[in-house]
């Protein structure tokens, strides 16, 4: 085994990748290098992505291929999804000796810094564009499990009862961890938060929205950040790191976006470019501005978290405090996000939306 191949092996702990690759894909491996948390091929038919497939992803991968070829088809050639390759078996994964993969071609591309304003619009407007080519797309069987459209509202009823027990587990440990601590801090406060959103969707009738939301794009990436975006030899803005995309309406990806402008930048200015970006692609209806809303006070983040530290265990509860106190203190920021973003709405768009005043 070369060099190069014996550095592949280690990474991946699977010793005859190379094997498994011309087996299944008739591909000869020449070396591979980690790139921005995934693993880089080269190969003797030019650069791929190997990525590992966890458990509950392959059927997400079967609909983010219906979805990739759907956008390929509507004619918005400004936005390409890395198709996930068929093995020689006709499947969309293999399996290694320690994990299942998916072969994906390489996209090259620069990462944006964001320290620009243009940045952010750039990357708004590529969301916009993306949410537009997936109308109409209807995915097979494999799609149903990752289907969120219209389940908010049930979403959150069951997060208030799991963020409970995550507190009782906090508090009743007999020996309670710098983690368990930190989460037992803003538990209250957390849970309050829950209460007044569940009261503020139902003041809205956000099924209502919800609903009329449908038909503008029902496909959302779901992990928006700048290190899963490139700007590619176009100059185009494409999405990588597909592996969390789920079937619901925009206002999800565009709420995560602007949490994160807001938490990256703490500027309302590029809360107002964001949106104006946006709908200088795909216009928001008047009551998506409050179902935005409703959807960037849920402490997302926080709670999936919670949820790996106390429920699937696969993060250490003894090395999650600092995890936990990052994701506390983006929620402790929720109040100048939403204060900058009902300014903004109200200045830019003459917008009034509905608000929970002890937050502003």
């Amino acid at each position: 085994m070369s060099n190069g191949l014996k550095e592949v092996a280690a990474w991946t702990g699977e010793e005859n990748l190379s094997d498994l690759l011309h087996h299944h894909y008739g591909i000869r491996l020449k070396g591979a290098e980690p790139v921005r948390g995934v693993l880089k091929l080269q190969t003797d038919e030019g650069p791929f992505v190997l990525k590992r497939v966890r458990s509950g992803e392959k059927d997400r991968w079967k609909w983010v291929a219906e979805l990739a070829r759907h956008v390929e088809m509507s004619g918005c050639e400004e936005i390409r999804i890395p198709q996930p390759l068929f093995t020689a078996s006709g499947r969309l994964y293999f399996h290694g000796y320690r994990f299942p993969y998916v072969l994906l071609p390489w996209l090259e591309g620069k990462p944006l810094s964001f320290n620009r304003a243009d940045d952010w619009r750039r990357a708004s407007r590529a969301l916009a564009r993306f949410h537009q080519s997936t109308v109409g797309f209807k995915p097979g069987s494999s799609g149903r499990r990752y289907d969120c459209t219209g389940k908010w509202l049930a979403e959150w009823e069951h997060v208030c009862q799991q963020l409970d027990i995550f507190r009782l587990a906090a508090k009743w440990t007999p020996n309670p961890t710098e983690a368990d601590q930190s989460w037992l801090q803003t538990a209250s406060y957390i849970s309050g938060l829950m209460e007044n959103l569940l009261e503020y969707y139902q003041k809205i009738d956000g099924d209502e929205p919800c609903q009329k939301s449908i038909p503008s794009g029902k496909c959302c990436h779901n992990r928006l950040h700048r290190h899963n975006l490139l700007a590619d030899d176009e100059g185009w803005i494409q999405f990588v790191d597909w592996n969390q995309a789920v079937l619901d309406i925009r206002l999800r990806d565009l709420a995560q976006w602007l949490t994160y402008a807001y938490g990256r930048t703490g500027s309302q200015q590029i809360l107002t470019d964001v949106l104006k970006s946006y709908q200088e692609v795909a216009p928001l209806e008047e009551g998506e501005y409050s179902l935005l809303y409703a959807r960037m006070l849920f402490p997302e983040k926080l709670f999936h978290l919670l949820r790996r530290v106390y429920q699937k265990q696969d993060i250490s509860i003894h090395s999650a405090a600092p995890d936990i106190q990052k994701a506390v203190q983006t929620e402790e920021k929720k109040a100048g996000l939403l204060r900058g973003y009902t300014a903004a709405v109200k200045e830019e768009f003459h917008i009034t939306i509905p608000k929970l005043d002890w937050l502003h």
